[in-house]
């Protein structure tokens, strides 16, 4: 049996008072954390998540059938 791990990016902005994105990233974590929770909630509240979110890889990997070890559902 297979599984597979997707990664997804979304663009999201915020507003600081540091001229660097980088500066941002370093500073204002709790700024960025509103930023990006706002975002995501405002990209399924208008179900606009289909084109909002970026897949950037797909990645499989095999895994045993948990049935067929013995393990209940």
């Amino acid at each position: 049996m297979k599984e597979y791990t997707h990664t997804f990016a979304v663009e999201f902005t915020v507003k600081s008072p540091h001229k660097s994105a980088k500066e941002c990233l370093r500073k204002q974590k709790l700024t960025l954390i509103a930023g990006l929770e706002r975002r995501i909630r405002d990209v399924f509240e208008a179900n606009e998540y289909l084109h909002t979110l970026k897949p950037v890889e797909t990645k499989g990997t095999d895994f045993p059938d948990q049935r067929e070890a013995g393990v209940d559902y």
